[in-house]
């Protein structure tokens, strides 16, 4: 047992011994190689070596140069003022006015007037330590660094000289002749020009302005890509999404995963899994769940419109554009639903053009026709337009209909309650007439090539006939079956839209 001990403790002495030999052999002497004057003062410290005038150390690879030092052989440590220069290598240089330097951890302390010189970047700070032995510098009361047109301050800051990389935290602010950056936490790749973005930070430019709280810049090349919270704005129209995309050169940006473009001007936002847009031009797209929200100006109403693709496009002015959704277009507002395979708006003349089977419902009227379109004022429905194959209908009942027919017809709106109803070429319809009371008197069979249909809360209060009519009333029991229909009619509630949630349900129409 003694004998094990024994052996346990020579072996401990023998591992602490190489460690020392291996300490000694990797720790090197400053070497002074030139001074115009020696001085030593044993009363004032037996250790130091006062030097004057054009002094020049030596440390493994490393020169350093002043006018004055003190130079500790005991501690292998030189105090060094004035023109104070440490050249690292052919690249790197630092300077200073004060310097203390380790020649153990290779550590040099540079004061007043500090600064790093590396190929094309230049540090400048009040302080600055620069570990030699793994190529760190760093500052923590503030730092400028400059590389070509870009210029950098912060509060603290790392520089891995080997890598070329910075690290920057607090108060980062990187100016460039064509946008500013502000940053919480920047790490700068000087070597690939990439600048990557490790805390909320703002690009701001001319022509837009970009948040996010992590993501990476091209400073050379100027493209990005930004990641949480990410936004791009120039004021007019705001994007954001889980990840986005922009190239400065072209202007512009993709967005990816929860997609929301908001048009200030226009009380607009559109939603996506996926976008596009082009800042110059201001167009614009998103597909996936894409969701168009307009918002009226009191802000009492919005129509939620939804489609595969929403796009827009502006003109060579900017002043007028134009959205388009397809296909399976499907929107929901409280006074009006409807439903079409495409869909144009222009803002322009606040037109909105229904393409491929269009359908809408509003109160208890449903209204088709081969195209549609609706032109909306003051953010309400002011007039619809109906061409070919057009129908008016609503349910008396389970099994009877309401229904007008006509070539064309144009409804006019107020207080988004139809109001009246202009019928012209062929115009046909079938109507169950009240009496006071809402019995049933009998069915209005009525032809001619224009009507024109007054309305009172969504129901027919008066038909007016022009032209050569062919009206006549009968009795329930004879308008039965398919002399109860109109050639051509169909009832498609049950595509109808019940709410925001309801338009992203396909719903295949007959």
């Amino acid at each position: 047992m003694k004998k094990n001990i024994f052996f346990s403790v020579i072996s401990f002495l023998f591992l602490v011994l190489i460690h020392l030999v291996s300490f000694a052999q990797q720790v090197s002497k400053i070497e002074l190689i030139q001074a115009d004057e020696l001085k030593f003062n044993e009363k004032e410290n037996s250790d130091a070596r006062r030097l004057i005038g054009n002094v020049i150390f030596k440390h493994k690879n490393t020169y350093l140069y002043c006018d004055s030092a003190h130079l500790f052989t005991n501690i292998n440590a030189v105090d060094a003022f004035g023109h104070v220069h440490i050249r690292v290598n052919d690249s790197t240089h630092a300077y200073g006015d004060v310097l203390h330097y380790n020649g153990d951890t290779r550590i040099a302390q540079l004061d007043k007037n500090a600064r790093l010189n590396d190929n094309q970047i230049h540090m400048t700070s009040d302080y600055i330590t620069y570990n030699l032995e793994s190529d760190i510098a760093q500052y923590n009361t503030g730092a400028r660094i400059t590389k070509g047109e870009n210029v950098l301050t912060s509060l603290i800051g790392y520089y891995y000289s080997t890598k070329k990389i910075f690290f920057f935290k607090e108060n980062v602010v990187l100016t460039n002749p064509k946008y500013v950056i502000h940053s919480d936490t920047l790490k700068f790749n000087t070597a690939t020009d990439l600048v990557y973005f490790l805390g909320p930070s703002i690009i701001e430019q001319k022509e837009s302005y970009i948040y996010c709280e992590n993501g990476w810049y091209h400073t050379k090349k100027n493209f990005a890509r930004f990641h949480k919270n990410a936004l791009l704005t120039n004021r007019k129209q705001k994007l954001t999404g889980d990840s986005l995309y922009y190239d400065r050169q072209k202007r512009f940006g993709q967005a990816f995963g929860n997609v929301v473009l908001t048009d200030t001007v226009r009380n607009t936002i559109v939603k996506g899994n996926y976008g596009e847009y082009y800042d110059e031009t201001e167009n614009s797209f998103v597909t996936g769940n894409a969701l168009l929200q307009m918002i009226d100006k009191n802000k009492s109403d919005t129509l939620f419109l939804h489609a595969d693709t929403l796009k827009t496009i502006s003109d060579n002015s900017k002043k007028n554009k134009t959205l388009f959704a397809y296909h399976n277009m499907r929107f929901f507002k409280k006074d009006l639903q409807g439903l079409c395979d495409s869909m144009v708006y222009t803002y322009k003349d606040s037109m909105l053009t229904l393409y491929g089977k269009p359908v809408l419902w509003s109160q208890s009227n449903q209204m088709k026709a081969e195209l549609i379109k609706i032109r909306i004022s003051n953010n309400a429905v002011d007039k619809i337009f109906f061409y070919n194959l057009c129908f008016v209908s609503s349910q008396y009942d389970s099994a009877r209909y309401n229904q007008i027919k006509g070539k064309e017809m144009i409804a006019y709106f107020n207080d988004n309650e139809i109001r009246r109803l202009f019928v012209r070429g062929n115009a046909e319809t079938i109507y169950y007439i009240l009496e006071e009371d809402s019995s049933l008197i009998g069915v209005n069979k009525t032809v001619s090539s224009k009507l024109m249909l007054h309305f009172k809360k969504n129901q027919v209060e008066k038909i007016v006939v022009l032209g050569q009519p062919d009206a006549t009333m009968y009795p329930v029991k004879e308008v039965q079956g398919k002399d109860a229909l109109l050639k051509g009619f169909s009832w498609e509630q049950y595509l109808r839209p019940k709410d925001k949630f309801d338009i992203f349900i396909k719903k295949n129409q007959e």
